[in-house]
């Protein structure tokens, strides 16, 4: 386990520092991320592995 994630590649790369985990079903989790501007990121760790989906801006997503 690191203590930072990298978002994106090269010049669009954003670095957040992992303030908490969450752990489903042993092996299994899944999460989303916040970024200061809001921007909202979400991972499916056994779908995914370690690529995030961008869904858009924190007020914009309905199921929150």
């Amino acid at each position: 386990i690191t203590s930072q994630v990298s978002i994106g590649e090269k010049e669009n790369k954003v670095t957040y520092k992992v303030r908490g985990l969450i752990y489903w079903n042993r092996s299994h989790f899944t999460c989303r991320m916040v970024g200061k501007a809001g921007e909202v990121y979400y991972n499916d760790g056994m779908t995914l592995g370690a690529d995030c989906i961008h869904e858009g801006k924190l007020g914009d997503i309905k199921d929150l």
